[in-house]
């Protein structure tokens, strides 16, 4: 594994050169790489956990993974990143696109409903 020298500054991304097992991708291709071992980032930028939310408040929709956000008295779909999520997960970690102290829709599917209102939102701790 080889990090080349650099950053992009525009998409803020570092070019890395992986040895790559016996595959049948071609060059030019497009991947996803995890590296495991590593400390998750927190929002704040330090090593660590993250928030966590109820596994109900988040929703996939193809590619995007969003919780319902209270803003101004309606719920607002936000865009989040998480932790990789198991099936039976009863809570969620997400990296990046929450604070501490934003409130939550509990249940994503009713929270999408048309009109849905806040009545008892979560709010997220720290």
């Amino acid at each position: 594994m080889v990090t080349l020298p650099g950053a992009d500054p525009v998409s803020q991304t570092v070019e890395w050169r992986l040895d790559l097992p016996a595959t049948t991708a071609l060059p030019g291709q497009t991947v996803r790489v995890r590296f495991s071992g590593m400390a998750a980032p927190s929002p704040n930028g330090a090593a660590g956990a993250g928030l966590t939310v109820p596994a109900q408040a988040v929703i996939q929709r193809g590619e995007l993974t969003a919780v319902y956000v209270v803003r101004e008295g309606r719920f607002m779909l936000q865009a989040v990143r998480t932790a990789p999520m198991s099936a039976q997960a009863n809570n969620v970690t997400v990296l990046s696109g929450l604070r501490a102290g934003d409130t939550i829709a509990q249940n994503a599917l009713q929270a999408g409903l048309l009109n849905a209102t806040p009545v008892n939102p979560a709010q997220i701790k720290p």
